[in-house]
């Protein structure tokens, strides 16, 4: 491990009084990576510098006394000015596929943690330091693989840290392709006439009913409600995802009310019929669709900013591609949306998507940046599915109801319609991973959100 004894290390932030545990996993053959691992704990109090407890480790380490520590068992982290050092041999559990070691702080502050394995490598489905209520613990790894160390003045990265660039080009790369379609499509649903917006709607409410049903909406389940009763996540889950619903009616709502059926300056409004009357743009619809639109795709750009910050580059980009294959499918179900049931021309109707996919770029530098809670993450998610939900269930249900003759060829065109939406919104569950945010993040290799 170049010039150290030890093969990982880390700084993290403990509070005296808290019980803090740390976990060893079996590998998915089902075996621990060894029997033991020793770690050395230093308390550095308020220094924060990536080196802080190096030299007091290496002087250390080679002559330190390991006491045994097996699953189950406490230890208590020494702080005092005599001895700031605690040096354990942690001894696997093999007959239990988790192990599990409490470590008591006697003072707050950072603590520097030197292990003998990789701590990811002991990880499996649950991460390597929590606190008593369950919250992963941030450690900012300083020393990990092969040597490797991060000393540059302010450095703060954590494992698999790609850079806020890498986080926002990655971002773009997942709404351009649907944008750059979009002055394709608004021609052609312009040229095909109203005969075809049946099924077309029918395509768009299959398309936005399984972005909700198949990736927003199973998405939540993993986010919301860490640090809360199984009731109350419950809870909090299913009035966010109503509270998204009720956005699309209160939009339909205010447009009747100040907006609905309002006409410009010529006495003629956006979209046309058939024959060439114009239709009053609804605004309503507008709202509901771009306001879900806006919202996923905020939350979009969060899932990639934690996946640039916390996952390996292969990760990043398998996560990448999945939004690629999900975004051009719902985008251009919105756009139809916006141009045959909102009755706006397609111009416009592009620059509300391209407006509603901007949020995807805030939403990726916020999560690689800042700290969001993976229980904010579940409710904005949420949310934005309830109001796709309001958009394909409500909005363009009828479309799907009302069927005319010949009877038959009218069902099937519109049930048609619907599965290929849902279908080619399906697809993507193909190949879902998930990915975790080392850093405190539910977002995981193992658990994360892959569109």
């Amino acid at each position: 491990a170049g010039d150290h004894p030890w093969v990982w290390g880390g700084i993290c932030e403990l509070s005296a009084g808290e019980k803090y545990t740390w976990s060893a996993a079996r590998g998915p053959e089902g075996f621990y990576a060894g029997s033991e691992m020793k770690l050395m704990s230093v308390y550095v109090g308020e220094q924060t510098e990536i080196s802080a407890g190096k030299e007091p480790a290496m002087a250390n380490w080679n002559s330190s006394v390991w006491a045994d520590l097996s699953s189950g068992e406490s230890v208590s982290l020494a702080s005092d000015a005599t001895s700031s050092i605690t040096t354990v041999a942690l001894h696997f559990d093999t007959s239990s596929w988790l192990s599990l070691f409490h470590l008591e702080p006697t003072a707050s502050g950072h603590w520097t943690f030197f292990t003998s394995q990789l701590a990811h490598d002991l990880e499996n489905g649950f991460h390597y330091l929590k606190d008593e209520h369950g919250h992963d613990i941030e450690c900012v790894v300083h020393h990990h693989d092969h040597g490797t160390e991060e000393e540059a003045a302010g450095a703060d990265h954590t494992e698999g840290g790609q850079g806020l660039g890498v986080a926002l080009g990655a971002t773009t790369l997942t709404i351009l392709p649907a944008l750059l379609t979009l002055p394709f499509v608004g021609p052609a649903v312009a040229r095909i006439g109203t005969w075809a917006f049946p099924v077309m709607n029918s395509f768009a409410s299959g398309a936005i009913a399984a972005t909700s049903a198949f990736i927003l909406l199973p998405e939540t389940t993993h986010l919301i409600g860490e640090g809360m009763s199984e009731s109350g996540s419950h809870a909090v889950w299913g009035s966010s995802m109503m509270f998204g619903w009720l956005i699309g009616v209160l939009m339909h709502h205010i447009g009747d009310m100040f907006m609905g059926g309002k006409k410009d300056a010529q006495g003629l409004s956006e979209g046309s019929d058939a024959t060439g009357v114009r239709k009053p743009v609804d605004l309503a619809v507008a709202a509901a669709v771009t306001c879900g639109d806006f919202v996923h795709n905020l939350v979009d750009g969060m899932v990639i900013g934690f996946a640039a910050r916390a996952c390996s580059s292969s990760v990043l980009w398998a996560v990448v591609a999945g939004g690629v294959a999900h975004e051009a499918p719902q985008e251009i179900a919105d756009y139809i949306v916006l141009i045959t049931k909102a009755n706006l021309a397609w111009p416009k109707a592009m620059v509300l998507n391209v407006f509603a996919a901007l949020p995807a770029l805030v939403g990726a530098a916020i999560a690689y940046e800042a700290e969001v809670s993976d229980n904010l993450q579940g409710v904005l998610l949420a949310i934005g599915a309830g109001v796709y939900l309001f958009v394909a269930m409500t909005e363009l249900a009828p479309f799907l109801l009302e069927i005319r003759s010949p009877f038959v060829l009218s069902s099937a065109t519109r049930l048609g319609g619907f599965l290929i939406g849902a279908t080619a919104l399906g697809l993507v569950l193909l190949g879902h991973e998930h990915c975790h945010d080392h850093s405190g993040g539910e977002l995981a290799e193992e658990h994360a959100h892959v569109h």
